[in-house]
């Protein structure tokens, strides 16, 4: 993913406590302007998950990456690991369960997420998400 004038090459993160907060707050830099409001939020939520999940699961170097069209926003997130990404529940993590601090990854993915998938390449592997620009109708 090319950095463009609008957005800076990725953002380099430890695999610290402190990246997926340090993710958020480049990502909402990035895209506030550009995202309504619900859009933005699904970013934020998702893309804090697959970071965290870089830092727990992964290795560093962590590198978050942006792209945005006038379609989608597609999320990128690095990392030293060439181990994807495991679904920890089949079905909701949340149906029957009490709500757990982990495990919920994949699933928010697959049910906010336009698209996403795992990429291999060198040293590692890119978990990637796209998130379409257009706000959802109010229920």
């Amino acid at each position: 993913m090319e950095a463009t004038s609008d957005h800076p090459g990725p953002l380099a993160l430890g695999a610290d406590p402190d990246a997926p907060r340090r993710a958020r707050q480049f990502l909402r830099h990035q895209l506030e302007r550009l995202l309504p409001a619900d859009v933005l939020d699904v970013v934020l939520l998702l893309g804090t998950e697959v970071v965290t999940n870089a830092v727990r699961h992964a290795a560093a170097p962590i590198l978050l990456a942006v792209a945005i069209d006038p379609r989608t926003v597609r999320i990128e997130v690095a990392d030293g690991s060439r181990h994807e990404p495991v679904r920890r529940f089949q079905g909701s993590p949340f149906r029957g369960r009490p709500v757990a601090a982990s495990g919920r990854g994949l699933h928010l993915l697959d049910v906010l997420a336009a698209d996403w998938g795992v990429a291999v390449r060198e040293p590692g592997k890119v978990v990637w998400f796209t998130v379409s620009r257009v706000a959802s109708a109010p229920s």
